[in-house]
């Protein structure tokens, strides 16, 4: 799951393009694109495609092309340092526009990809249990909240200790025993 997370982020702000002309726009979203199929990623090429080209509308080709990062270099990023050169100047706004993109559920549901990524290595819990969690978290303000300030900060991994406040709720939501956690 995590690295699902992290190839979303990645190619979603190295992608980020919108104002460099067209063929610079669709060569980014052909290499995000292809990126977020690479792999054991979870998406197909229509969701694959989606995503990207949210991403590069949403950060702008511009701020991709400022970075100095190439849709090759995108194609060939396998230690997200293209991600870092895309991510250190981004502002609020661009990267509360990628959270949308990857929590609004125009493309693919977070829910979805959670559980395929949680397979058997997860608690005991049913894949519409596991989808339910992923659904009321990419609904949740506070946890999306935690993932913008992480991409504007280039922390590895959003602190969600606040979002985790509401996991009683969550969990409620979705029918789930706190003893499935051994609690």
């Amino acid at each position: 799951m995590r690295r699902s997370l992290a190839i979303i982020s990645l190619t979603g702000l190295l992608a980020a393009c919108g104002g460099g002309g067209d063929s610079n726009k669709d060569a980014y979203i052909d290499a995000i694109a292809a990126t977020m199929q690479a792999d054991d990623a979870p998406f197909d090429a229509e969701q694959a495609n989606c995503i990207a080209t949210g991403m590069v509308d949403a950060i702008g080709v511009d701020t991709i092309e400022e970075a100095g990062v190439t849709p090759e270099e995108i194609a060939n990023d396998e230690d997200d340092s293209q991600f870092e050169k895309v991510t250190a100047d981004i502002s609020e706004e661009q990267a509360n526009d990628l959270v949308d993109v990857i929590f609004g559920g125009e493309c693919f549901s977070f829910g979805e990809v959670l559980a395929s990524q949680m397979g058997e290595d997860g608690p005991d819990l049913s894949d519409d249990q596991i989808e339910c969690i992923g659904d009321q978290f990419a609904k949740n303000e506070t946890f999306k909240k935690a993932f913008v300030d992480s991409l504007i900060t280039g922390e590895d991994n959003p602190d969600v200790d606040a979002a985790l406040g509401d996991i009683f709720s969550i969990f409620g939501e979705c029918d789930i025993d706190l003893a499935d956690f051994g609690a």
